[in-house]
């Protein structure tokens, strides 16, 4: 049986699509850290408000979305008040 140039094609699409996904799963896989017994949430975030403030993360977004449409979420809240 001939295979046509499509199915070919599709056979060798679908085998590089599955060679990548083995690729990334090894690759988060070797990324992966150990979690610790115990975590302590304050410092943590702690952490977290540091870097958003190193980050200037309120205003980096509000620059990033100056132009963007306001979501319905934020309309009707909005409008509510």
């Amino acid at each position: 049986m001939k295979l046509q140039s499509s199915s070919v094609f599709f056979v060798a699409y679908w085998h590089i699509m599955i060679c990548v996904n083995i690729v990334f799963v090894l690759f988060v896989i070797s990324m992966a850290q150990p979690v610790p017994e115990h975590i302590d949430f304050s410092k943590e975030e702690e952490k977290i408000l540091q870097l958003w403030k190193e980050l200037n993360a309120f205003h980096t977004s509000l620059s990033q979305s100056k132009n963007r449409p306001r979501s319905e979420v934020m309309k009707r809240s909005l409008c509510d008040k």
